[in-house]
């Protein structure tokens, strides 16, 4: 009987940090949660095949003077590992200037010497999903 209890822990742990995503890819683990748990087969966000549309809640700061880098910090849902930036339309890959920190927020560094102007921003996924657009201004 203790060893079933021991089962059931060890389980129920590893469900845990699969909902949280720690653990990024537990399919054999998943069927036995599955079975042991009857959980549902719902994706978790940030998955390449999320039904969940990228959205940007929070873009800080929004003004930015142009004369130093800073970095900018994005708040949301739905983001994926090698999720984009897209400015003006322009897709910006580059890991030196776009961190995918999780599947809710990620850091962009806008280098010293952008020019002055306002620029609309998204977020897009390597799935084509695009987040809603924000404004961004740097000031000279």
């Amino acid at each position: 009987m203790k060893g079933n209890s021991l089962k059931k822990q060890c389980a129920y742990i590893l469900a845990i940090l699969f909902l949280c995503n720690i653990i990024p890819n537990c399919a054999g683990y998943r069927m036995e949660i599955q079975e042991t748990f009857a959980m549902p087969a719902a994706l978790p966000l940030g998955r390449p095949d999320s039904p969940i549309l990228p959205k940007i809640a929070q873009f800080s700061p929004q003004v930015v003077t142009g004369k130093e880098s800073v970095f900018v910090y994005v708040t949301g849902m739905g983001f994926q590992k090698a999720s984009m930036l897209v400015i003006n339309g322009f897709s910006i890959r580059n890991p030196k200037y776009v961190r995918v920190v999780d599947a809710n927020s990620l850091i962009v560094k806008v280098p010293k010497g952008v020019p002055r102007g306002k620029y609309t921003v998204a977020i897009k996924n390597p799935d084509g999903k695009t987040s809603n657009k924000v404004s961004f201004e740097v000031r000279g």
